[in-house]
């Protein structure tokens, strides 16, 4: 089966807070990305009820430039697809819909 990515992929292991995003103010889980790119990313996490097509939202706090002005990667997305990994791990890829970078100080960063 052909790969079917559209940009390059970084092997980051950074914390994503994930989940459904079809609810306003649902609570958001706690995993860990994979690999992510421009157009999307795969994350680890727990179990759920997402199923292929189900809104995601997300939250990446990135670890660059300032560490005294933290940098968010926010948006949504929807899943394209679920891996059963060990237990009631699960391995979610993420397509991006819409995504946003936001930060405290943007002019502490230039």
């Amino acid at each position: 089966m052909a790969d079917r990515r559209d940009g390059q992929r970084f092997p980051l292991r950074l914390r994503v807070d994930w989940g459904a995003g079809e609810e306003p103010g649902a609570s958001l889980q706690a995993g860990e990305t994979f690999d992510i790119s421009a157009t999307g990313f795969y994350v680890r996490g727990s179990e759920g009820a997402l199923q292929a097509g189900s809104p995601v939202e997300l939250r990446v706090c990135l670890p660059i430039l300032d560490p005294h002005c933290p940098v968010d990667l926010r948006g949504q997305g929807r899943v394209v697809r679920i891996d059963q990994l060990d237990g009631r791990q699960v391995g979610v890829a993420v397509s991006f819909d819409r995504i946003e970078l936001k930060a405290d100080d943007w002019e502490s960063l230039t």
